[in-house]
């Protein structure tokens, strides 16, 4: 697993966005919440693993799920090297099982969020939605523009979007809370959201990354 921290290239990863200027580059732990995506979980780590800008890792958290979920996201647990604009880069998959809970997509996302917490961002991406391959060096480069900035998100679909998890961290000292999205609420993402915006900081739908794209089935409502 890449060291926490940060590291600088003089690559750019989004030439049209960063304009060959040097990139800090931040660290970034993928949490993806999955349920019953047996037949899009596949497809959705192939699309992290190929983008441009790679996560130092990635936890699959799966729940309640009563499919092979599991078993189709372990053929990709372990570690992965990829070539990229950066050059060779390292990342890790793991695959978490943490059976019945009633926090649904909260509860997997706070559960994802103690294994990320020492990254810089915190990178949510559903259990099938498919990120294009420039998706995730989109929303850094949006989410470092300004240190107000406590996150982004795609515009349409599923869940993608980055956090600062030092905002996560600010927002959970004010509401003396141990976990960033409360699992004692029925709308835990608008909430967090508004949270942070309390806290001083601000989000936005991201101008760069504009779409996600739902493979398999489409959601009929709230993820469980």
């Amino acid at each position: 697993m890449s060291a926490i921290g940060t590291r600088t290239t003089t690559d750019p990863v989004v030439p049209a966005v960063l304009d060959g200027a040097p990139v800090s580059r931040s660290t970034i732990g993928c949490i993806v919440p999955a349920c019953d995506d047996e037949g899009s979980i596949a497809a959705v780590l192939d699309s992290l693993l190929a983008q441009t800008l790679v996560p130092d890792v990635i936890h699959v958290v799966v729940s309640n799920t009563s499919d092979a979920t599991v078993r189709a996201a372990s053929e990709f647990a372990g570690p992965h090297e990829v070539v990229t604009e950066l050059g060779e880069e390292f990342t890790e998959v793991f695959v978490h099982d943490i059976g019945k809970n009633r926090d649904r997509r909260a509860g997997a996302l706070n559960y994802g969020y103690t294994l990320v917490e020492g990254h810089d961002y915190l990178l949510a991406v559903d259990g099938d939605a498919i990120a294009d391959t420039t998706a995730v060096a989109g929303l850094v480069s949006e989410a470092m523009a300004a240190p107000r900035i406590a996150g982004v998100a795609a515009a349409g679909g599923g869940m993608l979007a980055i956090f600062s998890t030092r905002a996560l961290r600010n927002v959970m000292t004010r509401h003396d809370r141990s976990t960033p999205w409360a699992a004692d609420s029925a709308d835990s993402e608008p909430l967090l959201a508004l949270q942070v915006e309390r806290a001083g900081y601000v989000t936005r739908i991201s101008s760069l990354v504009r779409e996600v794209h739902i493979s398999i089935r489409q959601q009929s409502g709230s993820k469980t």
